[in-house]
């Protein structure tokens, strides 16, 4: 997050700002998770492993509050506190002292789904085709791979922000799930493998929708990443009442239809190969 101080008597703790932000219902930490730090920093050298003098047993911390060290975790990759002020100030650091106590409890790694999209089509009398897989799970060191495939496929992660995406040159054989798995099990010793089914769809795209004050027409074009097999696209209101099938030799396909009194504010186009797209619709005269 960003703060903004107007500072009109200088001096020490001129400025000063706490932020203390709760975890949110009991035992959750939704509070702390949706804080404007953002998720947990964490060292770049942990976790650390220390023995606890009472008990003599063994415990991790996301970093050593004795040590001034890089940290990791921010979703938008701003792992630094920067001061920017009047006259040119600029100060920056990427050095933290950070603690906190990693749960022994067992948990699953963590795994969203986001897209899983293929897309085909003939290039010189050859068939190209591509799968796209893309998930949220924690960031390096943790894995996602998509096991569905043999031999499984590594996604790549960038920027420690946890966003993980593979392609794969396979041609699909309809209806496909995939199957992705994520592992966290080297930052968190003792969580579990997370493994999700992703239906495999077309990509939907909607060119144009268009409607016409004038003559109360509806103007629709769409298409599908699938361009040898051209599935069914069906157009339907934001409420989901069926305005009808767009038509079309090829993936790109049209519809052209009267709709009346009003038009919609926005349509969805939908394949009878799982993909979809919703697009607000133009008005014009």
């Amino acid at each position: 997050g960003v703060e903004v101080f107007d500072v009109t008597t200088p001096g020490r703790r001129a400025i000063n700002m706490t932020r203390d932000i709760g975890i949110g219902a009991p035992q959750t930490y939704t509070g702390a998770l949706k804080g404007e730090v953002g998720p947990f920093l964490r060292s770049v050298n942990g976790p650390y492993t220390e023995t606890n003098p009472e008990t003599g047993a063994s415990e991790r911390f996301i970093g050593d509050p004795n040590l001034v060290e890089a940290v990791t975790g921010s979703p938008l990759n701003t792992n630094y506190l920067r001061i920017e002020g009047p006259n040119g100030l600029d100060l920056r650091t990427e050095l933290f002292a950070v603690s906190g106590k990693l749960s022994s409890e067992v948990r699953p790694t963590p795994l969203i789904p986001l897209r899983s999209t293929y897309s085909r089509h003939t290039e010189d009398g050859n068939l190209r085709a591509q799968q796209d897989v893309f998930v949220q799970a924690p960031p390096q060191p943790a894995t996602v791979s998509l096991s569905s495939e043999a031999p499984a496929r590594t996604l790549t992660e960038a920027n420690t922000t946890g966003a993980w995406y593979a392609q794969s040159p396979l041609n699909p054989s309809l209806p496909a799930i995939l199957q992705v798995t994520a592992d966290n099990q080297v930052a968190i010793p003792g969580s579990t493998p997370t493994t999700r089914a992703m239906p495999l769809t077309d990509l939907v795209t909607i060119q144009r929708a268009e409607y016409s004050l004038a003559s109360a027409q509806l103007t629709l074009v769409a298409s599908s990443s699938d361009e040898t097999s051209p599935p069914t696209l069906t157009a339907t209101t934001s409420n989901g009442s069926t305005i009808g099938d767009l038509s079309g030799e090829g993936a790109l396909k049209s519809l052209t239809t009267g709709l009346s009194p009003i038009p919609p504010a926005s349509v969805q186009v939908t394949s009878s190969n799982g993909g979809s797209d919703s697009e607000e619709v133009v008005l014009v005269p």
